[in-house]
């Protein structure tokens, strides 16, 4: 029990160093940034698929977004890390007692703060968009906003995600999409469908511009 607590406790530590080191390192290039713009001074749904986050989570450092975060010993751990990160936790689960979770999103985006969700997280299916976000978007009338991103050089992890750790020095694009109106609970579908389909087709597009093959 002590070696894992001191294990947590060096990861929770080293984890937000090793994101610094690891995002001022890359060639960064943001592409659509006016799609940001329009929605940045206001509370929006920022949503991105789960194997992209560590990228993700140095470009939005400091920037005022909270993430889901389980409410369990793993889930501490990564609140207190992202934390160090300038980002804050809303704890919970979209899987389990998820209308809790979408409350308290919903609370937090009518207070104008923005929220961070990976749509086919946190154990998948890899790129299907899970209806959690919309739901809390359309909660609040808020925006979605879809984004992506992908480097030149990374160890892709044989995990449910195919998660991407980037190799430093890496160079690295970000490509915002057009943002969502907050959706009506009749066209929730059909605006998770189109996001899914956007989403999917602007991360293969990237991974093959940038030569990232993703087995």
């Amino acid at each position: 029990m002590l070696k894992q607590k001191l294990m947590a406790g060096l990861c929770e530590r080293l984890g937000p160093w090793w994101i610094d080191s690891m995002g001022s390192s890359l060639a960064w290039e943001v592409r659509g940034r006016e799609h940001w713009e329009e929605v940045r001074e206001r509370a929006h749904v920022l949503v991105f698929w789960h194997a992209r986050v560590l990228l993700m989570a140095y470009f939005f450092r400091h920037r005022g977004y909270h993430v889901v975060a389980s409410e369990n010993a793993d889930g501490d751990m990564a609140a207190r890390s992202v934390l160090r990160l300038g980002i804050g936790s809303l704890r919970g689960s979209t899987s389990r007692g998820a209308s809790k979770v979408l409350l308290g999103a919903a609370r937090l985006l009518k207070s104008g703060r923005p929220i961070a969700f990976t749509p086919d997280g946190p154990r998948g299916p890899r790129h299907v968009f899970q209806p959690g976000a919309l739901s809390a978007a359309r909660l609040a009338g808020v925006p979605v906003l879809p984004a992506t991103v992908s480097v030149d050089q990374a160890w892709i992890l044989p995990s449910w995600d195919r998660f991407v750790l980037p190799r430093f020095g890496a160079r690295a694009v970000l490509q915002f999409l057009p943002a969502a109106a907050p959706p009506a609970r009749n066209d929730l579908e059909t605006v998770r469908e189109e996001l899914e389909k956007a989403l999917v087709a602007a991360t293969d597009g990237l991974d093959a511009e940038l030569g990232l093959v993703i087995p």
